[in-house]
C-alpha cells in the first residue's frame, strides 16, 4: 500500500459509528464496571490468605517431621558409638577369651544399662554384649545390641557383630 494514497485509519473510539456493521456500540458508563468487581478484590485476597495459610501450615508438618528425623539419626549415631565401644573394650589384650572368662566353654552375656550421659539420650537404654567361642576357628564373636525407647514410646535397637581373636 502506498502511504500517501491511504494513510492508516486513526482507532475508532467507543461510540464511533462501525462502517462495517452499521451500528454504534455505547460503553458501559463507569459506575456499572466498578459495581460488577466490587466484590473481586475481596475474594481473591481471601483466597490469596487461604493458600497462604496452606503451605505455612505444610511447612510447620515439614518442619516437625525433619525435627524427628534428626532425633532418631542422633539417637541411632549415639548407639552404635556405643556398640563400636564395647566391641572395642573387648578387642583389648587384657579380656580373656569366652571360654575362659565363663570357666567352661559356652556363651557369656553380659547385660548393662547405658552410661547416665547416653541414658539422657537413649531413653531406658541396655547394653547387651553376648562373646561365643566360633565353632571352627580360634576366634570368639561378639554380638553387641544397643536397645532404647524413641520419644514416641516406640523400641529401637542397633546390633553389631564381629570375631575377636582369642587370648593366648
Amino acid at each position: 500500500r502506498c502511504w500517501r494514497r491511504h494513510p492508516p485509519t486513526p482507532p475508532r473510539h467507543a461510540g464511533a459509528p462501525c462502517p462495517a456493521a452499521g451500528v454504534t456500540s455505547k460503553p458501559a458508563p463507569p459506575q456499572a464496571a466498578r459495581r460488577d468487581a466490587a466484590g473481586f478484590p475481596l475474594i481473591e485476597a481471601c483466597l490469596a490468605f487461604t493458600a497462604l495459610a496452606v503451605g505455612l501450615l505444610a511447612l510447620a508438618h515439614l518442619q516437625a517431621a525433619l525435627q524427628s528425623s534428626v532425633e532418631a539419626a542422633r539417637e541411632h549415631g549415639l548407639a552404635v558409638r556405643l556398640a563400636q565401644a564395647a566391641l572395642e573394650r573387648q578387642r583389648q589384650p587384657t579380656v580373656p577369651s569366652t571360654s575362659a572368662a565363663a570357666g567352661a566353654p559356652g556363651p557369656v552375656r553380659s547385660v548393662t544399662d547405658l552410661p547416665a550421659a547416653a541414658d539422657g539420650l537413649l531413653r531406658g537404654g541396655r547394653l547387651v554384649l553376648e562373646l561365643t567361642d566360633h565353632p571352627a576357628l580360634p576366634l570368639g564373636m561378639a554380638h553387641v545390641t544397643v536397645a532404647w525407647q524413641d520419644r514416641l514410646g516406640r523400641q529401637q535397637s542397633v546390633r553389631l557383630d564381629t570375631l575377636i581373636a582369642a587370648a593366648p
